[in-house]
């Protein structure tokens, strides 16, 4: 199997500050906007509708401060997808780590559960987050974190599949990943109430299609 892909360093996204914050006080300031922003569109806020008054005021930070790490909203959109793309993939890679499958299909049902909860727990900030990520140029980067996850998952089921070659599984899993992150991320715009665990199943039966499409000698 490959060396996984190197993690998306820090400074991929550091071009989002218009100067980045080294001492506590100023990091304490950027993460009070970066987190004011996530709250304000986990609850329904767009994008355009937000300001760096309301950013500002909601974050109790003086607008001189704002301007001194981001030089508008797309610059703190940025610094948010980084963050929270990078705590979903590092959520989800943990979730593997920790439990232990006795089957290739508890595997995959395990993983579409973890990702639904992750991603459809605040679908609204799901929908900005895919919004976001097209606007600004990011998608290069968060497929490195996609393959990154690809690469755990491929670890783990090839206990599954030890006669299969290494690259091919791992290819399945990105496809796996890459219409699991599709589907949620339809269903996180088409918004109103949506069944975590009937999705989590719908999710579970494409992945098992995909294994066995390309996989037919899969043990289950």
């Amino acid at each position: 199997m490959r060396a996984p892909t190197p993690r998306s360093d820090e400074s991929v996204f550091s071009r989002f500050f218009r100067r980045e914050p080294k001492q506590s006080r100023s990091r304490a300031a950027v993460d009070a906007v970066i987190q004011a922003t996530e709250d304000l569109v986990a609850r329904g806020k767009a994008i355009e509708d937000l300001s760096i008054e309301l950013l500002s005021e909601r974050a109790g930070v003086a607008m001189g401060s704002f301007y001194e790490y981001f030089s508008g909203k797309d610059s703190v959109v940025g610094v948010l997808i980084g963050r929270v793309t990078r705590a979903n993939f590092d959520h989800l890679s943990a979730a593997l780590a920790a439990a232990h499958h006795e089957t290739l299909e508890a595997l995959i049902r395990d993983f579409s559960r973890t990702v639904v909860d992750a991603y459809l727990a605040h679908p609204k900030r799901t929908r900005m987050l895919i919004d976001g990520i097209a606007r600004l140029g990011l998608l290069g980067v968060v497929s490195e974190e996609r393959d990154r996850f690809a690469l755990e998952m491929a670890k783990h089921a090839m206990r599954f599949l030890p006669d299969e070659e290494p690259a091919r599984v791992e290819a399945t899993m990105r496809l796996a990943a890459d219409t699991a992150m599709g589907i949620l991320g339809f269903a996180a715009h088409r918004g109103g109430d949506i069944d975590h665990a009937k999705m989590a199943d719908e999710l579970a039966e494409i992945g098992l299609h995909l294994i066995r499409r390309h996989h037919p000698r899969a043990s289950k």
